[in-house]
């Protein structure tokens, strides 16, 4: 008796899992279904309209959709329905709302600082060079997005302009210089080396900056690009700089394991969460500095805008991913 109960249990669960099973396979196959179509439609419009006819109407399905999440519910309210039903006919908003909500929230703390405000503009200032590269070469679309690039780009500048100060008191007080219980007297060295390098960067950019903006009052000739090329070799000596300190971060973390290890006597140190998070955090950066290297090469030679030695979109799509990146590691830490 008891093996024939157990034996109809399996039968049962094998029913209801071949049952699952293909559900799921079926809302696979419907996933993947829709999805082809909505490539299709986004191809068709690309090659009847354009890439910006595209982004217009996602943009416009997003709007109507966030329109009717907002006054579908008090809409229903005043209608008389119960909440009950409310909650039965608008389960998926239901889920939507709070997501949102906590979506929104994450985005104004991010954005709150100054630094993540100018990682956010610097990724809108990449991307819409990105985007331009889907228009022909001599487009007013394309103009038009790298119009626009460089106006973010001249906006981050002049949000630089008060930053000298910060370089002053780098330097003054040596306040730039990372903690180290292996490295301590290097590691002043190359804090010192940091705000000496943005004492040349900052005054040399905001040179830069005001020939651009205003040549007929101070430019002379390619005055703003030689002041560009300065401030290049400062920044390129603080990514230098800050890549060597990266690395022998690195490795006084990897040391301080091996000690951890030995005082424990454990056959395999596993590393708790604290470290994983500094091991992170000096990859993404120097992965950020690795991506910096190519460009600042180029910005550092003495005619990069007449002579370049590297192709513009190589340059730009560098610098775009490296703000991919440093987004990313804005919203990690």
């Amino acid at each position: 008796m008891e093996h024939c109960q157990r034996t109809n249990n399996r039968s049962l669960r094998r029913r209801r899992d071949v049952k699952q099973t293909g559900h799921h396979h079926r809302r696979t196959a419907l996933l993947l279904c829709v999805g082809g179509l909505i490539v299709n439609l986004a191809q068709r419009l690309i090659v009847h309209y354009g890439l910006g006819h595209l982004f217009k109407l996602i943009f416009s399905l997003l709007c109507v959709g966030c329109l009717i999440i907002a006054l579908a519910p008090r809409l229903i309210f005043q209608n008389g329905l119960s909440s009950q039903k409310l909650k039965a006919t608008f389960q998926l908003p239901s889920q939507i709302v709070p997501r949102l909500r906590q979506a929104l929230q994450s985005y104004c703390e991010f954005i709150r600082t100054a630094a993540n405000q100018d990682k956010g503009l610097k990724f809108l200032q990449y991307t819409l060079w990105l985007a331009s590269r889907a228009y022909e070469e001599d487009s007013e679309s394309r103009e038009g997005l790298c119009k626009l690039s460089w106006e973010i780009s001249l906006a981050r500048y002049a949000t630089r302009l008060i930053a000298f100060p910060t370089a002053v008191e780098g330097v003054v007080n040596r306040s730039w210089a990372s903690s180290s219980e292996t490295y301590p007297e290097t590691f002043k060295i190359i804090g010192d080396i940091l705000a000496w390098s943005m004492l040349v960067y900052y005054p040399a950019e905001h040179i830069a900056y005001l020939h651009w903006k205003v040549p007929e009052w101070l430019a002379n000739g390619r005055s703003g690009a030689f002041w560009c090329t300065w401030s290049c070799r400062g920044w390129g000596a603080y990514v230098l700089a800050e890549i060597i300190q990266n690395l022998l971060q690195w490795r006084e973390v990897l040391q301080q394991q091996s000690k951890d290890k030995k005082d424990d006597n454990a056959s395999a140190f596993v590393p708790n969460a604290e470290t994983l998070a500094v091991l992170e955090k000096l990859k993404l950066q120097c992965i950020r500095n690795v991506l910096f290297l190519l460009p600042l090469t180029q910005y550092c030679l003495p005619n990069w805008d007449t002579d370049p030695w590297l192709p513009e979109d190589l340059v730009n799509f560098l610098f775009w991913l490296e703000s991919v990146v440093c987004l990313y590691q804005a919203f990690v830490e």
